[in-house]
């Protein structure tokens, strides 16, 4: 699979964004599409940190368990996953630009079981789907970090 990327500039410095995006135990607060988060770790957001999202997609609940295996406050960090013998990469950067930042989720998937690798060319058909759906969490993480109810001491940083 190609790698699909997205990216939005939000009003805030690059700390301010890398502090929201990287604090997982609360993306379900702030992005519509997650409908809960369950830690499976005992370590803070960083490399090592697990947990199980569950999102609704086409219409049902689909759980997927991550780790955090990457991770550079305030430049980004990277997401991986396993799934439907795929193996998946969803990296997140950060960079100062006279607005704020510009925020880019990158995601890309890479074939490991002979099924997989076999409809690989019908994933591209779902590649628009995959972009207008980071397209909207960067949208609504975008809106959490600019709304005037967000503030520096909302959720605190650990890194």
């Amino acid at each position: 699979m190609s790698t699909v990327s997205v990216s939005r500039e939000i009003a805030a410095p690059p700390e301010e964004v890398f502090r929201v995006f990287s604090d997982l135990p609360h993306a379900a607060e702030r992005i519509e599409g997650i409908k809960r988060i369950e830690v499976l770790s005992d370590v803070p957001p960083g490399v090592g940190f697990r947990w199980r999202e569950t999102r609704e997609m086409f219409g049902r609940e689909h759980s997927e368990e991550m780790e955090m295996t990457g991770f550079d406050p305030p430049h980004g960090y990277l997401v991986e996953a396993e799934s439907c013998g795929c193996h998946y990469f969803s990296e997140f950067t950060f960079t100062a630009v006279d607005s704020g930042t510009r925020a880019t989720m990158s995601f890309r998937g890479e074939p490991i079981s002979l099924m997989a690798k076999l409809m690989m060319p019908i994933s591209r058909l779902f590649s628009g789907t995959v972009v207008r759906m980071i397209g909207k969490d960067l949208d609504d993480l975008k809106r959490a970090i600019e709304s005037p109810a967000a503030s520096p001491s909302a959720t605190p940083a650990e890194t």
